[in-house]
């Protein structure tokens, strides 16, 4: 016959985070960027993207991107000691407060696309950035989209990404006061034809 005594049994500790406590195991729970990068900001609106492997890529203003290990150490194998810096954009007029990321999205291959807005031309543009997984500058380009709104709009950007499926590449943005979305080619070609530019909200 079982028995069917109750029985008590000691439970291993366990101690487990607060709500809303900071995980001292990634970077002793705050990480910044170091020396030259000190002074690059990244609002709470800015994106961030977690890779597979647990590593996370932020983006900020300043075209600037950096990798994180999932201890909260800069990655060393991205691009220069673990931050991707260019200044294009600003080489115009220098205006790089216009100058930022919006979205990050990284590709099955481990390739990373980033796109947001910057100046060029003394206009403020679209840009689409893809790098390769160690943070080498693939391919860039800036567009206003002025092919498919007929007028030339005096300020584009990109605001979301999202990869399709045969590694197209979708964004979601503005050109001036209209709704965009776009599909680039995994190389970042474009056409008319694969932009949707629609007018909003006019009375």
């Amino acid at each position: 016959m079982p028995d069917r005594r109750t029985r008590i049994e000691p439970l291993e500790r366990r101690i487990a985070l607060s709500a809303g406590a900071l995980d001292m195991g990634f970077g002793g729970g705050l990480v910044t960027l170091p020396g030259t990068y000190a002074n690059v900001t990244v609002p709470p609106t800015h994106p961030l993207a977690v890779q597979p492997d647990g590593k996370v890529l932020v983006a900020g203003r300043f075209f600037t991107i950096a990798r994180y290990n999932a201890d909260g150490s800069l990655d060393p194998s991205f691009a220069q000691g673990g931050v991707f810096h260019t200044t294009v954009g600003t080489v115009d007029d220098g205006a790089a407060g216009f100058d930022e990321f919006n979205a990050i999205a990284v590709a099955p291959d481990g390739s990373i696309f980033v796109a947001g807005t910057g100046t060029h031309q003394f206009n403020a543009q679209a840009v689409l950035l893809k790098l390769s997984p160690t943070g080498q500058l693939l391919m860039l380009r800036h567009d206003d989209f002025a092919a498919a709104v007929a007028t030339e709009p005096f300020f584009a950007d990109i605001l979301g990404l999202a990869i399709q499926s045969n590694g197209d590449v979708v964004g979601v943005g503005t050109a001036s006061n209209n709704f965009l979305l776009v599909r680039y080619r995994p190389d970042g070609r474009w056409t008319p034809h694969s932009a949707l530019v629609a007018r909003c909200c006019q009375a």
